[in-house]
């Protein structure tokens, strides 16, 4: 984590953000993982006890059970991933769910953590609050985009996006699960086609 902190201290003060009240009610959790994976997953903002743990989706949790689900779907291992959210701090108990102008504002902030994923070719987007920052506020629910995979470039890198319910809110809508499971199942294997790999190579 030094590398991502060390960097927004240095360049862009993030530490010192207060354009919002997230940040002032708590500090950043910055991502889990390391920057050279191939797989990036993005969620919504970091719960207290992720706050408190310095950790996304730890495995003992309800959300992290379902997440690893996730990974289970796609071949892959926890270590072969970077996990990161669309705001990197916490919000109130009433107010989790990031606002457009909060995800606006941290949007700035993943330019920089862009600029060291170099080696990232996946990025599974995780409800609604990861694929509006990167397709638009107007961009339709996930309800009716669940599974859906999307080309696009970041920093004249080209992707594979993929978007799909947010764990925890599978975890709380468990007849979603069968549907999601199967789409990232369906991702797993289009990757494999294309030539990808699962994880590292």
């Amino acid at each position: 984590m030094a590398g991502l902190r060390s960097s927004i201290v240095e360049d862009t003060s993030i530490l010192e953000c207060r354009m919002c009240q997230r940040r002032e009610r708590t500090n950043p959790v910055f991502y889990t993982g390391k920057f050279g994976e191939k797989w990036v997953f993005q969620g919504s903002a970091p719960s207290k006890y992720e706050r408190d743990h310095e950790v996304l989706f730890p495995p003992q949790s309800s959300g992290g059970k379902m997440f690893m689900r996730y990974l289970r779907c796609l071949g892959l291992d926890r270590d072969e991933v970077y996990i990161t959210n669309t705001c990197f701090c916490t919000g109130s108990k009433l107010t989790q769910i990031p606002t457009v102008r909060e995800s606006s504002i941290c949007s700035r902030w993943k330019g920089l953590e862009w600029s060291c994923l170099v080696e990232s070719k996946y990025v599974v987007l995780m409800g609604n609050d990861a694929i509006r920052q990167y397709f638009g506020y107007d961009f339709p629910s996930v309800v009716y985009r669940n599974g859906l995979r999307i080309k696009s470039s970041i920093m004249g890198r080209e992707l594979v996006f993929l978007l799909v319910h947010h764990p925890g809110h599978i975890y709380q809508n468990v007849r979603l699960t069968a549907e999601t499971l199967g789409k990232l199942t369906e991702f797993g294997r289009f990757v494999s086609k294309e030539g990808g790999c699962y994880g590292r190579e």
